[in-house]
């Protein structure tokens, strides 16, 4: 029988030292008399108990406390404790109390019969930057003299890999364009450090990403690092326009090391951007605000366009929305690397009142251009004004 319990904790270390082996801390069961003595006022959770004129469970475990000695720092350590029951009741194992986030998992509905035995396991990923961790977990039984056991796992972290950054952020860029970043990866273990391979956590835009990597002279080193490597990352064109969420896990010859983890993060942006007076950037949107009917109001706006193809950019007709805005293109500039195309939009004089401000009653009014480029696509202008006397 096995039981699982996972530790989700923040259990953390950091000391800068070598990885040592895990200490495990085996021997002959506890017998019950020598637990320590935990008759605890009744608590939710706990078993119930057996009759008191009748047989009664005896719990026996073969340690309350393990250390781990030294583990890579957010690697997955796991260790199982081994329960029997000597007496001659069903024994009752039940999740109590923890000290991080953690599931007991298989032990609700679990009962040890008399001289079996058990196994309860528990998981837990080192996180944080304290260099000592501890970390309990208290389980339950229906033993009137050992109502509850605190499980203890202890011990102390090591960082083998560490990134410099350990994220590559990527701002400004276009669909069509292709950047390079940069990151370094350290180790504290050995001189030889190779990266034997990469995979993505995101697999439906691994294929914009190309990793290489190259070793680091002795010079390129901090006091402390062994080796390192450095790590180009290649964008290619054709990444979707928004934002950059991706991970690289780098596997290495460090093999008591997890991999080392590069985020990608940033944004693609569209090629086009939009310029004016009036235009507002954190909403995207033309606001007029309000326009007397008798005057009506022009605005004046520029499509800045990118892209290596900017210049064989063809744009069709604006279409309004409503029909009675006006909006005229101008004569396209190449300022040497964007296309500069003026937009003179114009809410005439003599419109109704309306009211298309981007609410549920008036939606924002809006110009659409079509084009020739895909990666450009449809060009929309939303406008915001409203109407009145």
């Amino acid at each position: 029988m096995r039981l699982s319990l996972f530790m989700f904790g923040s259990v953390a270390l950091g000391l800068a030292v070598g990885l040592g082996s895990a200490l495990w801390q085996t021997g002959m069961v506890v017998a019950r008399s020598e637990l320590p003595m935990r008759i605890a006022p009744e608590k939710p959770g706990m078993p119930p108990l057996p009759p008191t004129d009748g047989p009664q469970p005896k719990v026996e475990v073969d340690h309350l406390r393990y250390n781990f000695g030294f583990m890579e720092r957010s690697a997955t350590g796991t260790h199982t404790f081994k329960f029997k029951n000597g007496g001659d009741y069903p024994l009752r194992l039940r999740k109590g109390p923890t000290s991080c986030k953690c599931t007991l998992s298989s032990l609700e509905d679990t009962d040890i019969a008399p001289g079996q035995t058990a196994e309860v396991t528990l998981e837990w990923r080192a996180k944080g930057e304290e260099p000592q961790f501890r970390q309990t977990a208290t389980i339950f039984t229906n033993d009137p003299k050992h109502r509850s056991l605190e499980l203890t796992v202890d011990g102390f972290l090591v960082q083998s890999l560490s990134l410099n950054p350990p994220e590559i952020v990527f701002t400004g860029i276009t669909p069509s364009e292709e950047v390079i970043g940069k990151s370094r990866l350290f180790t504290t273990v050995r001189e030889d450090l190779q990266i034997v391979g990469h995979s993505f956590t995101k697999a439906d835009t691994a294929e914009f990403y190309d990793v290489q990597w190259n070793p680091l002279p002795a010079s390129d080193l901090g006091p402390g690092d062994k080796g390192g490597c450095e790590i180009i990352v290649t964008v290619r064109p054709g990444l979707p326009s928004g934002t950059i969420e991706q991970t690289i896990k780098l596997q290495t010859n460090v093999e008591s090391a997890p991999p080392a983890q590069l985020r990608i993060g940033g944004k693609v942006g569209s090629p086009v951007k939009i310029v004016g007076s009036e235009w507002n950037q954190d909403r995207n949107v033309l606001k007029l605000g309000s326009v007397s009917k008798a005057k009506g109001v022009k605005s004046d706006l520029k499509l800045m366009i990118r892209g290596p193809r900017r210049n064989e950019l063809k744009l069709e007709t604006p279409k309004a929305d409503p029909t009675e805005l006006q909006a005229t293109l101008g004569q396209p500039q190449d300022l040497g690397n964007v296309l500069m195309i003026p937009l003179a939009i114009e809410v005439p004089a003599g419109m109704l009142s309306i009211n298309r401000q981007g609410t549920d009653q008036g939606p924002f009014a809006k110009i659409t251009i079509d084009t020739n480029d895909p990666e450009v696509g449809q060009i929309v202008v939303p406008i915001s004004f409203a109407i009145v006397d």
